[in-house]
């Protein structure tokens, strides 16, 4: 069964949640945006599966709050590259 990005990004979350409670938190710091960094990289998930995930309120998975902040230097990375090419194609 092949999975969408927002559900890549949900198992994500809970993964980081998992290890930082397993591990020193400090190596698990910014997990989250690297991991989601590599799978927008190679095409795995997308922008808009990132932001569908941020801005889901029925999603209630433990530690989602955490990922979002470990991820927002990311997300606005992403999110000004959005704009830039809305910008280009306009």
């Amino acid at each position: 069964m092949a999975l969408c990005s927002s559900s890549i990004v949900t198992l994500l979350s809970v993964h980081c949640k998992s290890a930082c409670l397993k591990i020193n938190f400090v190596v698990t710091r910014r997990l989250m945006q690297r991991l989601l960094e590599d799978l927008v990289d190679c095409g795995s998930v997308t922008y808009e599966a990132i932001q569908h995930w941020q801005h889901d309120n029925r999603d209630e998975t433990p530690g989602k709050e955490a990922a979002i902040k470990d991820s927002a230097k990311l997300v606005a990375s992403l999110a000004a590259k959005d704009a830039e090419n809305t910008d280009i194609n306009n």
